[in-house]
């Protein structure tokens, strides 16, 4: 029987974290991975986040998606907050 692998969606695809993973992927998976940058879909937008899900149909979701500038989110703290507490 045919392993037909999983549909697996990587948030912050740009990210160090997410290229590390990317990095470890066997090539002779029969997982399908997506990965998405910030460009390609803002986790804080949940209409965008329900467009990209119904289009790819993930089984698997992988957040490494994250606000890391420290000094900023002192001043973003909102926005900081939106990213790594709500989303």
């Amino acid at each position: 029987m045919e392993n037909s692998g999983k549909r697996i969606l990587v948030t912050g695809g740009g990210g160090q974290l997410a290229q590390c993973l990317k990095n470890q992927i066997p090539k002779n998976t029969a997982d399908e991975f997506l990965f998405v940058s910030r460009k390609e879909l803002d986790i804080t937008n949940t209409t965008a986040i329900k467009k990209r899900f119904a289009d790819f149909k993930p089984q698997i979701i992988v957040n490494t998606a994250a606000y890391t500038q420290v000094d900023r989110a002192e001043e973003e703290p909102d926005l900081a907050y939106s990213i790594n507490g709500e989303a």
